[in-house]
C-alpha cells in the first residue's frame, strides 16, 4: 500500500526530493543492466536476421542441388490451338511431332422429354443404375420424384457423373455427363421394369465415352484424357483441338537457360545478403555501431566457412568446370559475388553434365550446392545451430536480467518506503514539539503578564 506523506510540513525539509534523489542513486545498477538487456536483445535480433538471410541462401541452394532443377528443360508448341506442353523434371530434349485425330470425351446421355420439371408420375417408378469403371450404383424413383428431384439424387450420389435439366421451348429432359472423360469412366444406365425415363435408350446417348487418339512421330498413342503426363517423360500434353488433315504440330523439349540464371540470380542476391548482414556488423570508419556483434567469432565462421565453400575447387570433379568462377559466378576483392551469365550459358551449352556436377553432386564429388546448405545448416538448424543456440543464449541472458533487474527493483521500491516512513515519524515529533514549544511559550507570556500587574 502507498504511503501518504507530506513533505517538509513540520520541519521544512524536502523530504520527497531527497527520498527521489536516494532512490535514483539506488536504481543506478539497475539502469546499468537494463542497456546490458538492450544490448542482449538487440544481438539477438541481429543473430536471427542473419539466421533468416542464411536460411533464404539455403533455399537458394537447394533450387540448384539436383541435376534435374539445374538442367531445367522447358517445352514449347508450335500450335497450342491443337497441343499445349510444359516440361517438368527429367524431361530429355528433343523435337516431337505430333498429329491429333481425336479427343478424349465424356458420357452424354439425355432421359425422355417430359412436360414439367417439376411434376411427379411423369416417368413410372423404379430404380436408376448407374455404372462406371465397373462400380454400380441403384438410385431408388419413387411416385413423388420430380426431374428436377431425380438430378439432385443423382448429383448428391458422390459419383463420377453429374445432371441438368435442359428445356426446348415445350419439353424438359434430364441430361447426365459423365465427370471425367475416357473409355474407363464411360457412364452405363440402367431402368427396372416400371422406369421410364429412357436414360438406357441407346438413341438417348448423345456422345459416348472416348479415348484421344494421337500420334508421336508416327507412333499411335490413346488416353483417357485429354492431359497426358505418360506419352513422353517429363512433359505434359495438353490436347486441344484436332489436327487439320495429315498435318503436325511440333513439340520442342529444349534446356531452360533462363531458368537456371533466375536461380543462380536468387542465390547470388542471397548470398551477398549475407555477406552484407555481416558486414554491418563490423565497425565502420572506427565507429562500431550500438549492439553490434563486432568481434564476434561466430560471424567470421561463417563468412569464413561460406567464402571457403563457394570459392574452392570442388574435390573429384575434372573438366573444365570445376568451381563456381569457372562458370561466371565469382566474388571481388570485397568478398561481393556477381554472376557473367553470357559465361554460364556458354558453359551449360558446351558441357550440362559438368555444370549439374559442379552445382549438385555425382560420384566421388560434392557440389557446392550440397556442401553449402549442409554448412548453413550447421548455423540455422533449431535447437543445435551454432547460430539458433547463440541467439537463445542470448535471449535466456535478457530474461535473466530481467528477473534480477525485477528483484532489485522491489529492493529500492522498499527502501524508498522506509524513508518515506522514517520522515513521516520526524515530522511527527517534530510537529509534536513545535507544539509544546508554542504551548510553554504561551504559558511564560501568560505569566510575564500576570507578574507585570
Amino acid at each position: 500500500m502507498a504511503i501518504a506523506s507530506f513533505s517538509g510540513l513540520a520541519s521544512g525539509i524536502d523530504s520527497a526530493a531527497l527520498i527521489s534523489g536516494l532512490g535514483a542513486v539506488a536504481r543506478q545498477p539497475i539502469t546499468r543492466l537494463q542497456t546490458s538487456q538492450t544490448t542482449l536483445k538487440t544481438q539477438a535480433a541481429r543473430v536471427d536476421d542473419l539466421s533468416s538471410k542464411l536460411t533464404a541462401l539455403a533455399t537458394a541452394a537447394r533450387a540448384l542441388d539436383t541435376t534435374d532443377e539445374v538442367l531445367a528443360t522447358k517445352a514449347t508448341s508450335a500450335n497450342a490451338s491443337v497441343v499445349s506442353a510444359s516440361a517438368t523434371s527429367g524431361a530429355a530434349t528433343g523435337a516431337y511431332s505430333l498429329h491429333v485425330t481425336s479427343l478424349a470425351k465424356a458420357t452424354r446421355a439425355y432421359a425422355d422429354p417430359v412436360a414439367a420439371s417439376d411434376q411427379a408420375g411423369l416417368f413410372g417408378t423404379g430404380t436408376l443404375s448407374l455404372t462406371i469403371g465397373g462400380t454400380t450404383t441403384d438410385l431408388s424413383i419413387s411416385a413423388s420424384d420430380t426431374l428436377s428431384s431425380v438430378a439432385d439424387k443423382i448429383n448428391n450420389a458422390g459419383i463420377g457423373a453429374s445432371a441438368g435439366l435442359v428445356y426446348d421451348g415445350a419439353n424438359w429432359r434430364l441430361a447426365v455427363n459423365g465427370t471425367d472423360t475416357g473409355t474407363p469412366n464411360a457412364v452405363t444406365f440402367g431402368e427396372s421394369p416400371g422406369l421410364t425415363l429412357g436414360l438406357n435408350k441407346p438413341a438417348n446417348l448423345i456422345q459416348p465415352a472416348a479415348n484421344a487418339a494421337f500420334e508421336i512421330d508416327g507412333l499411335p498413342v490413346s488416353s483417357a484424357s485429354n492431359t497426358v503426363t505418360t506419352a513422353i517423360n517429363g512433359v505434359t500434353l495438353g490436347l486441344a483441338g484436332v489436327s487439320d488433315g495429315t498435318a503436325t504440330t511440333v513439340v520442342r523439349v529444349d534446356r531452360d537457360s533462363t531458368a537456371l540464371q533466375t536461380k543462380v540470380s536468387a542465390f547470388v542476391s542471397a548470398y551477398n545478403a549475407v555477406m552484407n548482414a555481416i558486414s554491418s556488423e563490423t565497425p565502420q570508419g572506427g565507429i562500431v555501431k550500438a549492439g553490434a556483434l563486432a568481434g564476434d567469432s561466430t560471424l567470421r565462421n561463417v563468412q569464413s566457412a561460406l567464402r571457403s565453400t563457394v570459392g574452392s575447387t570442388v574435390a573429384g570433379l575434372t573438366g573444365a568446370y570445376t568451381n563456381l568462377a569457372s562458370i561466371g559466378i565469382s566474388l571481388d576483392r570485397y568478398g561481393t559475388m556477381s554472376l557473367d551469365t553470357a559465361k554460364l550459358s556458354t558453359a551449360t551449352a558446351k558441357d550440362p553434365a559438368g555444370v549439374s556436377a559442379l552445382f549438385a553432386s555425382q560420384t566421388g564429388a560434392t557440389g557446392v550446392m550440397r556442401s553449402l546448405t549442409t554448412t548453413v545448416d550447421g548455423y540455422v538448424t533449431s535447437g543445435t545451430g551454432v547460430l539458433a543456440t547463440k541467439a537463445k543464449s542470448l535471449r535466456d541472458r535478457a530474461t535473466g536480467l530481467q528477473k534480477t533487474m525485477d528483484a532489485m527493483e522491489l529492493r529500492v521500491t522498499k527502501y524508498e518506503d522506509t524513508l518515506k516512513k522514517q520522515f513521516a515519524s520526524l515530522e511527527s515529533l517534530i510537529s509534536g514539539m513545535n507544539s509544546q514549544s508554542a504551548q510553554l511559550a504561551s504559558v511564560i507570556a501568560s505569566n510575564t503578564n500576570n507578574n507585570n500587574k
